[in-house]
């Protein structure tokens, strides 16, 4: 789980306190604590990770993040709980995603729960939406053979706090995607590449996902511009530490 601070050179949003325009970039954390006990046949971890002062006070990280991991391996499953404490309320373009990479195998394929029926994201009709997908329950990464996919096993991650769910591109689907410029572009940013809309995604372009656990990037009417939101007396203090739920088991 690579958790990452993303923030976006959009001159339409602001700048830097010091005038320097904002980057593309998707920032990482540094760890900074760890601890772990075993009990019942669970092994649990505890991880702190900071994000740096620039970050914190000049746009809108957390000032620390912490990931808690429950790890059963009898029933092939981890439990995770990620919770940012201290957010920084911006307007400065921003968005907070988790992002899952795991080693590619051939003949397997990512697909998204849809209202209960599993769909490739590579399954999308012309002119739909490529990048960003509502997912129901999760993502799973598994068989493409519908056959093998009820034999092989897969690899399933539940969200259950945040719903909006967008394929890794890799250099397949543009040569100048290096993994960190898939990162930075990861959701709001490929359209924007040359000739995007030329470009279909199949399977083996895609080289793992992200969890959107938020972002001020919408552009739509009524969506928060803002996170924690609120001015004045209505501002919302109690959402500077927010928590988000995931399972990660293997399924047959």
């Amino acid at each position: 789980m690579d958790l990452r601070y993303v923030t976006f050179n959009d001159s339409s949003t602001g700048t830097l306190v010091n005038g320097t325009p904002a980057e593309n970039r998707a920032w990482a954390a540094r760890l900074t604590g760890f601890s772990r006990s075993d009990t019942g046949g669970v092994c649990r971890l505890v991880v702190q990770v900071e994000f740096n002062n620039t970050l914190h006070q000049e746009f809108g990280a957390p000032a620390t993040a912490l990931l808690s991991y429950a790890v059963n391996p009898d029933e092939k499953r981890i439990d995770v709980n990620l919770t940012w404490q201290n957010k920084t309320s911006t307007m400065m373009p921003e968005a907070t995603t988790v992002f899952h990479r795991p080693s590619l195998k051939p003949g397997y394929r990512w697909s998204y729960d849809s209202l209960g029926e599993w769909v490739g994201f590579s399954n999308v009709t012309q002119g739909g939406e490529r990048y960003m997908h509502a997912a129901w329950t999760g993502i799973r990464y598994g068989a493409a053979d519908p056959h093998a996919a009820s034999t092989a096993a897969s690899l399933q991650l539940r969200t259950w706090d945040a719903g909006m769910v967008c394929p890794v591109l890799n250099d397949r689907w543009d040569p100048s995607l290096t993994p960190e410029i898939a990162l930075e572009r990861n959701c709001f940013e490929y359209g924007k590449l040359r000739q995007a809309e030329l470009h279909p995604v199949n399977d083996s372009m895609i080289g793992g996902m992200g969890i959107n656990l938020h972002n001020n990037r919408m552009g739509i009417s009524g969506f928060a511009e803002w996170y924690p939101f609120g001015v004045g007396s209505r501002y919302q203090k109690q959402d500077e530490t927010a928590q988000f739920r995931f399972a990660i088991e293997e399924i047959n």
